[in-house]
C-alpha cells in the first residue's frame, strides 16, 4: 500500500523521467530524419 501523502513525491520523478525519455526519443528521431534526408 502506498501512503497518499507520499504519492505526489513518487509521481513527480516518474513524470520528469518520462519527459526526459520523450526528449531523447525526439532528438533521436530528428537526427534520424536528417541522416535519412542526407542519404
Amino acid at each position: 500500500m502506498i501512503i497518499p501523502d507520499q504519492t505526489p513525491a513518487l509521481k513527480m520523478p516518474s513524470m520528469t523521467e518520462q519527459l526526459d525519455k520523450e526528449r531523447q526519443v525526439n532528438t533521436i528521431n530528428v537526427n534520424g530524419n536528417i541522416l535519412f534526408i542526407i542519404y
